[in-house]
């Protein structure tokens, strides 16, 4: 088994935050040592780069167990039935200060109602709405992703957030809670 590229150790290493100096010292080499092999203008022997990747790798391992989970930022979830009056699931979103909900039916999440969808709805049916009987499906938007409680919050998560405003939370294939875009910028903002 052989190592991994010269050019990952910087990569790797500016990842975790580490600065060059400072990963010189945790690896016992000048500073100017280390960069010209993170440059690949000088070739390490066997043993110092055993132990810069060692170091790598657990530097990283450190920083993984750190990581909260998914699981462990998300928000009990409240939901709606699909067949729910919009004026019920309005107020509920009123009361509890909520921008977005889940819609649920037999169990199964169908889809998305949130301000934008609510809004939309109403600027589409300008003069024709009864808001007495239009029921949640009416207006709901796709489902949101499902994803794992166990899954690390990391920068990664931002990307996938980028297309939709929130996540559903799975326990065990359950879905469990939800975690809105802001609640994964507000914790990554306080690394």
């Amino acid at each position: 088994m052989g190592f991994p590229r010269l050019e990952e150790i910087r990569e790797r290493r500016e990842a975790l935050g580490i600065s060059l100096k400072k990963f010189s010292a945790m690896t016992g080499t000048k500073p100017s040592f280390l960069s010209m092999i993170e440059t690949r203008k000088a070739n390490p022997n066997y043993e110092l780069l055993e132990t810069i990747f060692l170091t790598l790798d657990q530097e990283e391992n450190h920083a993984l167990k750190t990581i909260k989970t998914i699981g462990q930022l998300s928000k009990k979830m409240i939901s709606v039935e699909k067949n729910e009056l919009l004026t019920k699931t309005v107020s509920i979103m009123h009361k509890k200060n909520f921008s977005q909900m889940p819609v649920f039916s037999n169990s199964k999440c169908v889809g998305l109602v949130s301000e934008h969808s609510i809004s939309k709805f109403f600027l589409d049916n300008q003069g024709s709405l009864d808001t007495d009987t239009t029921r949640v499906g009416e207006i709901m938007d796709f489902p949101p992703p499902i994803i794992d409680t166990n899954y690390k919050m990391t920068p990664l998560l931002l990307e996938f957030l980028l297309e939709h405003d929130c996540l559903l939370v799975s326990e065990n294939g359950r879905i469990t809670s939800f975690i809105a875009k802001i609640d994964a910028i507000r914790e990554l903002i306080k690394k």
